[in-house]
């Protein structure tokens, strides 16, 4: 299998590693250095003969005009060139609840990010991976932190990274992946 990674991240660089372990061809590229996925240049070359395509790319802005215009546009542009490239599978890394985190501009573009690819044809798989959902952490003029007494899962970026490697490997579920640690506790503890 031949699988591009977009997102040199610790968790792009991660699923590239796990899937060259696994037996594939897996090349991780940095979105706005070889390849534009704001433009959509240069990935029609990129995607040619391609299998799987897993975007792990991170919006370099989280204001609510800019992360929007960023996930939508550029999972567009992917979406585009997989079709037009016979790409058998995209993965995309997103996060869990991300249906119930309303006031969060974040959230709302992963929402919407997540919709562009279940409307595309493209077959996909959607990791999402555990954050805290409950407005875990509130600052007050920067001198004080204060939890939410709420029960947390994390997991780290090289359990996601293997994840969503796994998940590329075996094939287009058409819905969504869960990943959490089996380690719970209360944020507040």
């Amino acid at each position: 299998m031949k699988a591009i990674v977009i997102g040199r991240s610790t968790i792009g660089s991660g699923v590239a590693a796990k899937l060259t372990e696994l037996g594939h061809e897996a090349v991780s590229v940095d979105p706005t250095v070889e390849v534009s996925i704001r433009t959509g240049e240069g990935l029609g070359r990129l995607l040619s003969g391609v299998d799987v395509v897993v975007d792990v790319s991170e919006s370099p802005t989280f204001g609510d005009a800019g992360v929007m215009e960023f996930l939508s546009t550029t999972t567009g542009n992917l979406l585009r060139a997989e079709k037009e490239a016979t790409v058998g599978h995209h993965v995309v890394l997103s996060v869990s609840g991300v249906e119930r985190m309303r006031r969060s501009s974040y959230f709302r573009a992963k929402r919407a990010q997540e919709a562009l690819v279940k409307a595309s044809g493209v077959p996909y798989s959607i990791v999402q991976f555990f954050v805290p959902t409950k407005g875990n952490v509130v600052t007050e003029n920067c001198e004080a932190v204060h939890l939410s007494n709420i029960e947390i899962q994390p997991v780290y970026a090289n359990h996601v990274a293997s994840a969503v490697a796994h998940t590329a490997d075996g094939g287009a579920v058409n819905g969504i992946v869960d990943v959490a640690s089996q380690q719970r506790f209360q944020l507040d503890s």
